[in-house]
């Protein structure tokens, strides 16, 4: 059989392991006493940057469908300004909230239509007969991220 061979076990797998994920729909996070409050999280300063990252993107976007001829465009801003989404995205995953209020706003960030491709950069190894699959983001992801970072402020 071959590595890359999609068996009947593997398919099985992972659907019972998104369909165990969906289970969860929200996330209530008990306050806890260790947890810091206040402004001073990180997360906050990210998921600014990145969200302004994201409209500086759209409005190079926009620049373009406005010239029209896309021989004469400029694509080097739209270029730079989607790597800059990109890369702030990336950071608004790898970045672990201090605070309940930090893990309050990534939720609703991630979550949002303007801003969900950064929950692409979530991924989740699970275990599946004698291997794994490899999942990434969306809503299971999510949720399985503002898990594991509950579990950390606890």
């Amino acid at each position: 059989m071959n590595s890359n061979e999609i068996t009947r076990r593997s398919v099985v797998c992972v659907g019972l392991s998104l369909a165990s994920a969906t289970v969860v729909t929200g996330l209530a996070v008990a306050a806890s006493p260790t947890a810091r409050r206040g402004p001073d999280d990180p997360i906050h300063q990210v998921i600014a940057s990145h969200a302004a990252a994201v409209r500086h993107a759209d409005l190079e976007s926009a620049k373009l469908d406005a010239a029209g001829d896309p021989e004469v465009s400029d694509w080097g801003a739209l270029r730079y300004a989607a790597l800059a989404a990109i890369d702030t995205g990336k950071a608004v995953v790898e970045t672990r909230p201090t605070t309940l209020a930090g893990l309050d706003a990534l939720g609703p960030h991630l979550r949002d239509k303007r801003y969900r491709r950064a929950a692409l950069f979530i991924v989740r190894r699970v275990s599946c007969g004698d291997g794994f699959a490899v999942i990434r983001g969306g809503e299971d992801g999510i949720v399985w991220l503002l898990q594991r970072h509950a579990a950390l402020l606890a």
